[in-house]
């Protein structure tokens, strides 16, 4: 029940511009909750870590971080979020935040569920190329790490706001920096898993694993995303019944809007390259039973419309495409037919 409003927050670091923060507790109760953060000015906050020899080698700022666990029901409303070194607003799993990292044994948790993020300006965010590394940085991140309905946040909603220029994705729901990877067989990437099965010895087995990845029933609803690095609206592996209605996508340098598969990672960290020039991709990860209703999408460098399953296993209609990767997206069967 706290308000964090009208501040000019400005060249911080290492960490974040503003945060809800609670405590790893076991009891299910506890969560920075009812939180409004609104009509705040966050820029530049992209102070890189320090080594031990005091030279710089990571960057972990956004400019609004939910953490948890059990931090539900916060608003994030019309804020500027500008120039974070990552992410500009984060909605975080239940067992993971900016300090502490994963941790496991977190069963009795209250997942990072109902807040709310609208009518921001959201702009530029994120460092690293698109066009070469994985780069980090989206505008609006809800962070999916394992396994589902016990870490994953979910039941958010992302309302009106106007996202650009950002590194990576302008909206990503269950995605992140690499949350939405399978490691090699036998590989780790470090504390995050991914959403591949643990062997006996911690190590990653590569099998997919539908329970330890993805998010449920979130709200995309009357955004505009353009100019983003690589999507304007991006739905990770696994995810299921997430409603996107009614944003204006444009002008991206991959897709607009689109439902993915999980790429691989080797045992460097690093995604596996295809001949193609991409990376390789794993078969069945991309999410399935999602709503993408009375959208509009122009200008995007791949595909304005994109669903990786065969067919579409989510549900496309009214859509305004320009491109799309099957005709199922643009609400039509193969055949040329509507679909069923």
């Amino acid at each position: 029940n706290n308000v964090i409003d009208h501040n000019v927050v400005q060249h911080d670091g290492p960490w974040d511009g503003i945060t809800t923060l609670s405590a790893d507790g076991s009891t299910g109760t506890d969560g920075a909750s009812y939180n409004t953060i609104s009509y705040n000015t966050i820029v530049d906050n992209s102070v890189a870590m320090l080594d031990g020899n005091g030279q710089p080698t990571w960057k972990q700022d956004n400019g609004v971080a939910i953490t948890g666990p059990g931090s539900t029901h916060n608003v994030v409303d019309h804020n500027v979020i500008n120039g974070s070194s990552v992410n500009g607003v984060q909605i975080f799993p239940a067992c993971i935040n900016s300090y502490g990292g994963a941790s496991q044994g977190c069963s009795g948790t209250v997942p990072n569920d109902y807040n709310i993020v609208t009518n921001n300006v959201v702009e530029d965010n994120g460092f690293g190329s698109p066009a070469a590394i994985a780069p980090l940085g989206d505008g609006i991140l809800i962070l999916a790490m394992g396994p589902r309905g016990v870490f994953q946040p979910g039941h958010e909603t992302i309302e009106n706001n106007d996202v650009e220029g950002n590194q990576r994705n302008g909206i990503s729901v269950a995605s992140g920096n690499g949350e939405d990877l399978y490691n090699a067989p036998g590989t780790t990437q470090g504390d995050n898993y991914g959403c591949s099965n643990l062997n006996s010895g911690g190590g990653n087995t590569g099998v997919p694993t539908a329970d330890l990845c993805g998010t449920l029933d979130n709200t995309v609803i009357g955004n505009t995303s353009s100019g983003n690095g690589e999507d304007g609206i991006w739905i990770g592996p696994k995810s299921m019944f997430n409603s996107v209605i009614g944003n204006h996508v444009s002008d991206n340098r991959v897709d607009g809007i689109a439902i993915g598969l999980a790429v691989l990672y080797n045992a460097n960290s690093q995604a596996v390259p295809n001949p193609q020039g991409g990376f390789e991709t794993i078969a069945g990860t991309a999410g399935t039973n999602n709503t993408i209703v009375a959208n509009s999408a122009t200008g995007d460098g791949v595909w304005d419309g994109r669903d990786d399953n065969v067919g579409c296993a989510n549900t496309w209609e009214g859509n305004q495409f320009g491109t799309v990767n099957q005709p199922c997206v643009s609400g039509f069967s193969d055949a040329g037919a509507p679909a069923a």
